[in-house]
């Protein structure tokens, strides 16, 4: 038997996921529940952003991730622990609320179908620049900063 190939890993990622989000869907009509609904979707873009830092096409990309990271870290360890016992003060009253429990799990399950779809469409099918050659560096400013300042660069010569 032959290992399953990139596209049938990938069908079966979406496959999963479709059928995940249709429960959800169907589950969140049933409870009519704005909380939730409004959790899931804080819970898929944490996802999707989580999925793109853990899955950088290139080194360049995996740098400018490792600078963020630095970042998340002084900041959760800095900040953040310093209010642990304030948020668990906050939340232990909470757990024995089933709809904070359902929301709570909701976003959650948004959070990791997100996480894993931009996982493996970025690890498995990277975008064709990458494929093509060696890791070119963009312009200055970055994004559309170097094709905007190009453009009234040449407007200018004119």
């Amino acid at each position: 038997m032959k290992p399953p190939s990139k596209l049938d890993k990938l069908r079966a990622a979406i496959g999963f996921a479709f059928a995940l989000i249709l429960l959800l869907v169907i589950l969140l009509s049933k409870w009519r529940d704005d909380i939730a609904w409004l959790s899931a979707a804080l819970g898929a873009a944490s996802g999707w952003v989580v999925g793109t830092f853990i899955s950088p096409y290139g080194r360049d990309e995996g740098e400018q991730f490792g600078n963020f990271g630095k970042l998340a870290s002084a900041f959760l360890t800095g900040f953040l622990l310093t209010k642990v016992d304030r948020l668990f003060d906050l939340t232990f009253p909470l757990l024995s609320d089933e709809r904070f429990i359902r929301r709570l799990m909701v976003g959650m399950s948004c959070f990791l179908v997100a996480m894993i779809i931009v996982f493996i469409a970025r690890r498995y099918y990277p975008i064709e620049e990458n494929k093509a050659g060696p890791e070119t560096k963009p312009p200055v400013g970055g994004g559309l900063a170097g094709p905007v300042a190009a453009s009234i660069q040449d407007a200018e010569a004119r």
